[in-house]
């Protein structure tokens, strides 16, 4: 008796608390539990070698909880962000997921990379907890896990807008392939490569890959100019790798006799930063342009400056939009509710679920990047734009809107 006395005061004593410190929610009727806030759970790469990125995706997620919040929350209910650190890594970001899913009552999980959005699938599969990411590969469709939302436009999409653009707009023909050897520059080629074929019957001259954090990519430069190419498409997410390519790519001379279209990363602030006036000149896919004038868009713009001080990029967009929507949905799926001062959520499965089922019902969700439309793989964007690099500065050269699959 004495024995299961004090295993009970054990329980009664840690039961309140997670490890991390999250707030175990108290159980009341009907399933319902009592909480104090709506946790959005983020694996980020605060640590590592993509730590500057890191930092913008961060600047996004807080901007728009804030927002939120300042709008009412969830019916009341404040947003509260979550971070552990993925280290930038595959491994990493295994850990962060386990780490957030097993010790903290998270709603909704936000995720970067496509290599760290493969290597979580069977978490995400087997816990059940709808994920957002801006990750483009388009191999994480044919995963066809129904947990996972995409933000941003697959490489599907991508690469059809830049063969279009190689072939269209710049008149091009000897068209050399560069890549990073992961998830994300493999499927990037492999899909414009595909689309090369499909819509114009023409293959790269050459193609060259690189492993990201190599430093020196004079070789794979080399090998594009001895064939004679009169284009380069990148594929890479790694901004440092980026800035180096395009410092060697003009060290090289190549920017006189060749044009150079990149994936969304070289345009973007880090890698504009790094590269200096090396980028200027280059043309990428890219989210979004300063010039749109949507007023969803300038007024991300206008926040983003005034609370950082800075531009924003596609780091951030796609990051703010996520909170954003997950914001959207929760209050769609009715699963917070307010009785006199304390707010209550359905219990934690059926509160994942029901978020995601809004979430495949959205169409036309204003966000900043574009209008929200969930098609029939989960992708949710379908507008991209193509920008030059100016001065430093993005200009805007097309903005393209891709059919939605229903």
């Amino acid at each position: 008796m004495r024995k299961l006395l004090l295993c009970m005061l054990i329980v009664v004593a840690i039961g309140p608390v997670f490890a991390g410190g999250e707030s175990e929610p108290s159980q009341g009727e009907g399933g319902w539990t009592k909480v104090d806030a709506f946790l959005i759970g983020a694996a980020n790469h605060i640590t590592g070698p993509t730590a500057l990125t890191g930092e913008r995706r961060k600047n996004g997620y807080d901007l728009a909880a804030k927002e939120v919040n300042a709008a009412g929350g969830i019916g009341g209910l404040p947003v509260q962000m979550v971070y552990e650190d993925d280290q930038g890594t595959n491994p990493g970001c295994v850990a962060a997921t386990n780490k957030l899913l097993s010790q903290s009552p998270i709603i909704a999980f936000l995720v970067d990379r496509s290599t760290m959005v493969n290597a979580i699938h069977p978490i995400i599969l087997e816990g059940a907890v709808p994920t957002f990411f801006g990750a483009s590969a388009w191999s994480i469709s044919e995963l066809k896990n129904p947990w996972f939302f995409r933000m941003r436009v697959n490489d599907k999409g991508n690469a059809e807008i830049m063969a279009k653009f190689l072939v269209e707009n710049l008149k091009k023909q000897r068209i050399a392939s560069l890549y990073a050897a992961d998830t994300f520059g493999e499927g990037g080629h492999t899909e414009t490569q595909a689309a090369l074929k499909a819509q114009y019957n023409l293959a790269p001259v050459v193609e060259q890959k690189y492993t990201s954090g190599t430093k020196d990519y004079t070789a794979q430069l080399l090998a594009i100019k001895a064939a004679n190419a009169d284009v380069i498409y990148s594929w890479g997410t790694n901004s440092e790798d980026n800035a180096i390519i395009l410092r060697q790519f003009k060290q090289l001379g190549l920017d006189k006799t060749m044009d150079f279209i990149g994936s969304a990363a070289y345009a973007t602030a880090i890698t504009i930063n790094l590269a200096g006036g090396n980028a200027n000149g280059i043309y990428s896919i890219y989210d979004f342009a300063f010039e749109d004038t949507r007023p969803e868009l300038q007024h991300w713009i206008n926040a983003y400056r005034t609370a950082y001080n800075d531009d924003p990029d596609f780091w951030n967009l796609n990051t703010y939009d996520m909170v954003k929507l997950v914001a959207d949905a929760a209050k769609r799926a009715n699963i917070v509710k307010k009785e006199g001062n304390d707010f209550y959520m359905k219990a934690l499965p059926q509160a994942r679920a029901d978020l995601a089922e809004a979430v495949r019902k959205t169409q036309g969700f204003r966000g900043a990047a574009g209008d929200y439309t969930c098609d029939k793989w989960q992708n949710m964007i379908h507008n991209q734009a193509v920008v030059k690099i100016a001065g430093g500065k993005l200009e805007l050269v097309n903005v393209v809107s891709l059919d939605i699959q229903k």
